[in-house]
C-alpha cells in the first residue's frame, strides 16, 4: 500500500493524471495470484460503479463490499432489495436512505452518524425508527440490520 501511494504521489507531482490502482487480496498458493487479480478487478469495477474518486483501492479496506457485489443479480438479490423498495415508496427525497447509509458507515453509532449528517441525535433516532417502520425491519435486531446493510451494499454496487 505504501509503495502504491508513493507511486501515485510521484505521478501527481509530475503533473500526470493518476491511474486507478487496485491492490487485490493476498491469497496463498499458486491459485492465490489469480484470486488476487480477480479481487483487484472486482475492486475496480465496484469503484467505477460507485463513482469512487480515490485512485487507490485496497481489498483489505473493502472486502465485504467486494464480496457482496457478486450477489447483485438473481431472485436472491431481488429479495434482499425488498426492504429498500418498501422504504423508497415513502422516502421520495432519499433522506431516510441517506440516514441509513451514514448510520452503517459509522458502524451503527448514532452520535457519529448524527454529526456526519449535521443533525441532532434525536432527529437521527427518529429517522432510523421511521426507516425501520417503512422497510418492515426492526433495526434493533441483528438479522434485520444485516439484511438492510447487505441490500444497501448490493444496491450501491
Amino acid at each position: 500500500r505504501a509503495r502504491a501511494g508513493a507511486l501515485l504521489a510521484r505521478l501527481q507531482r509530475e503533473g500526470q493524471a493518476p491511474p486507478r490502482l487496485a491492490l487485490g487480496g493476498v491469497f496463498p498458493g499458486r491459485a492465490g495470484l489469480e484470486r488476487s487479480y480477480q479481487s483487484a478487478r472486482a475492486l475496480l469495477r465496484l469503484g467505477h460503479r460507485r463513482g469512487a474518486t480515490p485512485t487507490l483501492h485496497c481489498y483489505a479496506d473493502q472486502t465485504l463490499a467486494v464480496l457482496l457485489a457478486g450477489l447483485g443479480e438473481g431472485w436472491q438479490a431481488d429479495e434482499l432489495r425488498q426492504p429498500l423498495a418498501r422504504l423508497a415508496q415513502h422516502d421520495r427525497d432519499g433522506l431516510l436512505r441517506q440516514t441509513l447509509v451514514a448510520w452503517f458507515a459509522h458502524d451503527m453509532k448514532s452520535a457519529a452518524a448524527a454529526r456526519a449528517l449535521h443533525v441532532h441525535r434525536n432527529t437521527l433516532d427518529y429517522r432510523l425508527r421511521r426507516a425501520g417502520e417503512l422497510s418492515g425491519l426492526d433495526l434493533a435486531r441483528l438479522d434485520d440490520c444485516l439484511l438492510l446493510y447487505i441490500a444497501l451494499q448490493i444496491d450501491l454496487s
